[in-house]
């Protein structure tokens, strides 16, 4: 939300506490008067004036209705318009004092309607002002914080009168301070309001007699009725406005007549129970629409409001029921009112505001009205609550059928998105008034209800509808029209100001033709988090999709306006914007360590890790505790052992720690512990002759290996000055542990995740360097982000199902075993080690990844069903034709070639097309493409030159050579680059070919 606050002199600031003094005067006079009558007078009279005070708190909206629209048309755009509303507000606050010190209980009671009037003139006068000096795509965040703001003032001026009620001897002296406190922030609201120049002023005249002449207070209400999406907001408003009018009005009658209670703390506490939900609802709200307008919740809430007022009278726990209602209410007020401001002009927003206030206004009245009527004549209480209930609900079924993408999150996410956040970017892009054409691309079944979900207008999609399973989406559809039948039935809703969409798919080379008369706005997107990559889009697999890490998240990107439809044009802006979908994923992650908690904390009692060796597996509840003792141990052993190391002249800040472990368990088991002690792992080559330059090149002091391991290699730590802890050691010390062990099982299984970071893994710092990987003595050093990153890339390009079992022979020494050994666990995907594929547990295995000079010995010794089960065969490298495809021909299986960096990624690209020399294959989705560092373009197609690869992926730099790390990595236009100094291009393929 930083965005909204850069204006200058924090102007949103003083605007947001002029609403909460304003509300908070505003409703603590409307309490205070209603306990002056029920402490006053007996039940008749009682009930007579407890109508009059609130229709007095509404008529003013209806009754001036031309009178405050033209004021508000004729003096808004006028630079003293704030200060002279502050004045008056001041000269309001006096006499409320005077009449409160005096006792005059009919100016007290006539003051509800002077301020009403106030804020008749008052309320269209703030929001033309805020959404003046705010973006349209802040509507919700803005719409938050005065939701909140009103809330508080709200459940302080319950907090106020509900202490005025427990203080009844000193009642008349606690009014009058509170009319004193009155005066005092109406003098703070005053003084800020000396700090608001917002509006430029203009010379407007109009003539009173004109406007009631010409009816044009008529003619604006028309307007807006006829508006397909703001009157039906203006009525979901008015739905939830009404239920609370009732409620403040036949709750105490229910409390006082029919459980024969006389308590008015006991009621006002309810309501303060309901501010305090509308506020937690907010903030709920927030965190789920964080960059766009979330309204895919309204019908839940709608809904929920009515079923809560039939409830009423049945439940005896108020407290919950108007905490909910509250709750529902957040869901209700704060997106509509985003939505009303969303799609109102700039200059015509105090119009419209003007309009709801009377149109919700009279609604409530009528409500008012008519609960009086019912009251004289005796009505059950009750039926009085089914009725209204009913109204809320057929007004609700009306606005629905007006604005039926309301209603699509509804029918869908119970089913598909229970587990993903939306991250959009290029909200801004989108208009609220012009007709829009958007083109993207079809990433599966489900795009359409992503893109409906985002943009609260109504979409028409160019596609076919016979890919819907679910036969109530189908009647959905068919009903509400969301699909034409063809191309030109589309062009049509076009033509009429309609918002169209066509995937890449369903672009037809006459479509620029058919549209370029027209004055539209054409908008790419790019969807990115259903599907992994092309490997499968069937939607019959949905359900059996790893729907964690890259997969939590649904990222979207609307690209600027273009101008052309041609192809190339296309596909060059929607690849462009594919890199912000990553960049949007990337950035919403932490750090591998917090990665790690989450995933086994999803997964606590599947196996994680099987050791078809040793024979063992472990789960993710196992591994977890493990790892979170180890990590202590780690931390207490640099205490103990008085480590001081130096850091070198571009190197990390924290402590390397050096790990000396074959393929195994312990392995895994060390690497998970060094981050979860926010060290940096360093994993050893036993067979690298550089192995005492890179250890004393990283300051290592302490290494984590076996007596088993290490007695049979050829190195002699002991002239080093390096501790050297053993694995065997360390189990034993935890074996004894017995009590730590439980209490760490324990804790896992009851503690909330959020908790266990807070507590094993604080630091969200995901730019701190977790590992450096050594390649003829030069380290690579990398940061949680990248990692994360490159992690996310090939999981997505597996197109992990929660079925899938991964075994990769690479050793975590080179940065692909790196990689293969974290992304089994971080995905929540099993992990088999040291297999051997003449047994019965390689037909579970779906993922192998081998070195390339294993598959000659595989065709010689297994036989032609060994990978029966196996959808994907990786290589770290270019394989030799004649073995490759005596391989396929056996087994059946294709090998895919990958390209990696030890700079960027171990997998860059993947080779499906071996047979052209060159072809180094598809580059991953997410890896930034340029051709020529001086061209200002991502990469042009099948133009020759220098490539350069970017994105998050790229390494910090070079172990203790900034200067290297200087001339290789460059920033440009917020992404890194890196030089691979070799000569390529970019076919239409997206594949990539080395000259």
């Amino acid at each position: 939300m930083k965005e909204i606050f850069l204006k200058k002199n924090n102007q949103i600031h003083i605007l947001l506490l002029s609403i909460f003094i304003n509300i908070f005067i505003y409703i603590s006079h409307k309490l205070i008067t209603k306990n002056f009558i029920y402490n006053t007078y007996e039940k008749d009279l009682q009930s007579f004036f407890v109508i009059l005070n609130e229709v007095l708190f509404f008529l003013p909206f209806v009754l001036f209705y031309p009178l405050t629209s033209f004021l508000n048309t004729a003096f808004y755009a006028k630079k003293y318009i704030i200060k002279l509303l502050a004045s008056l507000f001041l000269l309001l606050s006096v006499i409320i004092y005077i009449s409160y010190y005096n006792h005059i209980f009919w100016l007290t009671l006539f003051l509800n309607f002077l301020l009403a009037l106030f804020n008749s003139f008052y309320f269209p006068i703030f929001y033309a002002y805020i959404t003046k000096i705010t973006q349209k795509h802040l509507a919700l965040k803005i719409n938050l914080l005065i939701g909140i703001s009103g809330a508080l003032a709200i459940l302080m001026a319950f907090g106020a009168s509900s202490f005025s009620l427990n203080n009844k001897n000193e009642i008349s002296d606690f009014i009058n301070l509170i009319g004193l406190s009155f005066i005092a922030l109406s003098l703070i609201n005053l003084a800020l309001s000396y700090k608001l120049s917002i509006l430029q002023e203009k010379n407007i005249k109009y003539s009173l007699k004109k406007i009631l002449k010409k009816k044009l207070f008529l003619k604006n209400l028309k307007s807006i009725i006829k508006k397909p999406i703001l009157f039906p907001s203006i009525l979901g408003i008015s739905v939830f406005l009404f239920l609370l009018e009732s409620y403040m009005i036949l709750f105490p009658i229910y409390i006082k007549d029919v459980l024969l209670e006389d308590d008015l703390f006991y009621i006002y506490l309810n309501f303060i129970l309901l501010a305090i939900g509308f506020i937690f609802g907010s903030f709920i709200l927030k965190r789920s629409s964080d960059t766009y307008l979330e309204f895919g919740f309204i019908p839940l809430a709608l809904f929920g409001s009515c079923i809560l007022t039939l409830l009423l009278p049945h439940i005896l726990n108020h407290f919950m029921v108007f905490f909910l209602f509250g709750f529902c209410g957040a869901f209700i007020i704060i997106p509509f009112f985003a939505l009303i401001q969303f799609h109102s002009q700039t200059k015509k927003i105090q119009r419209v505001i003007l309009i709801n206030n009377f149109i919700q206004s009279s609604i409530i009245l009528s409500c008012i009205i008519f609960i009086f009527l019912f009251a004289m004549t005796k009505f059950n209480i009750n039926y009085i609550f089914y009725i209204l209930a009913s109204i809320a609900f057929i007004i609700s079924l009306y606005i629905f059928k007006q604005l039926p993408f309301l209603l699509i999150r509804l029918l869908t996410s119970f089913s598909y998105f229970h587990h993903h956040k939306f991250l959009i970017n290029g909200f801004e892009n989108l208009s609220s008034q012009k007709r829009i054409l958007l083109i993207g691309n079809r990433d599966s079944f489900l795009d359409w209800a992503i893109i409906q979900m985002i943009i609260p207008r109504k979409v028409h999609f160019i596609m076919d509808n016979n890919i819907f399973s679910p036969w109530y989406i189908k009647i959905f559809i068919e009903k509400f029209s969301f699909m034409p039948k063809n191309l030109k039935e589309g062009l049509k809703l076009l033509e009429k100001g309609e918002v169209v969409c066509i995937f890449t798919d369903e672009i037809k080379d006459d479509l620029e033709n058919m549209i370029s008369k027209q004055q539209i706005e054409i908008i790419p997107f790019r969807i990115k988090g259903i599907w992994g990559s092309s490997f499968s889009k069937d939607n019959e697999e949905f359900s059996l999709k790893n729907k964690y890490l890259s997969q939590k998240y649904i990222c979207i990107a609307f690209g600027k306006k273009i101008n052309s439809l041609c192809k190339t044009e296309i596909q060059e802006c929607i690849l462009k914007l594919s890199f912000k979908t990553w960049q949007m994923q990337y950035e919403a992650t932490h750090t591998i360590a917090r990665t790690w908690i989450d995933c086994a904390k999803k997964n606590l009692s599947r196996i994680a890790l099987i050791d078809s060796l040793n024979n063992t597996s472990f789960t993710y509840r196992e591994l977890l505790s493990l790892s979170l003792l180890l990590s202590k141990i780690i931390k207490n052993n640099s205490k103990t052992l008085n480590i001081h190391f130096s850091r070198g002249s571009y190197a990390p800040k924290e402590e390397c720690i050096g790990i000396l472990l074959p393929i195994s368990f312990e392995n895994l088991l060390c690497n998970l512990s060094v981050l979860l002690s926010q060290k940096v792992i360093i994993n050893l080559n036993h067979n690298d002759k550089n192995i005492y330059s890179i250890i004393k090149n990283s300051n290592i002091k302490q290494i984590y290996t076996s007596r088993i391991f290490l007695k049979n290699l050829d190195l002699d730590f002991n002239d080093k000055n390096i501790h050297l802890i053993f694995v065997e050691d360390i189990f034993k010390t935890i074996k004894e542990q017995k009590n730590k062990i439980f209490l760490y099982t324990l804790l896992i299984s009851i503690l909330p995740k959020s908790l266990l970071k807070l507590i094993f893994s604080p630091s969200k710092n995901n730019l701190a360097i977790t590992n450096i990987n050594f390649e003829n003595n030069q380290g690579f050093m990398f940061n949680n982000r990248n990692i994360l990153s490159t992690i996310m890339q090939i999981s997505d390009q597996f197109n992990l199902r929660n079925d899938d079992i991964i075994s990769s022979s690479f050793p975590s020494h080179t940065f692909f075993g790196f990689i293969m050994s974290f992304l089994p666990i971080l995905t929540g995907t099993k992990t088999i080690i040291n297999v051997n594929f003449k047994s019965k547990i390689t037909n579970q295995i779906t993922i192998i990844c081998q070195e390339t000079n294993a598959f000659k010995n595989y065709i010689h010794i297994l036989n032609e069903n060994t990978f029966i089960n196996t959808k994907m065969i990786l290589s770290d490298g270019k394989i030799d034709q004649d073995i490759k495809e005596e391989f396929e021909s056996k087994f059946k299986k294709r090998i895919f070639s990958t390209f990696g960096l030890n700079e960027l990624s171990p997998i860059i690209s993947i080779n499906t097309d071996q047979e052209k020399n060159n072809n180094l294959g598809q580059i991953l989705d997410g890896i930034a493409i340029k051709i020529d560092e001086e061209n200002s373009k991502n990469y042009l197609l099948n133009k020759h030159g220098t490539i350069l690869l970017g994105g998050h992926q790229v390494m910090v730099g070079y172990l203790n050579d900034k200067k290297l790390t200087d001339e290789t990595i460059k920033e440009i236009d917020g992404i890194r680059w890196y030089n691979t100094k070799k000569m390529g291009y970019i076919d239409e393929n997206n594949s990539l070919h080395i000259i």
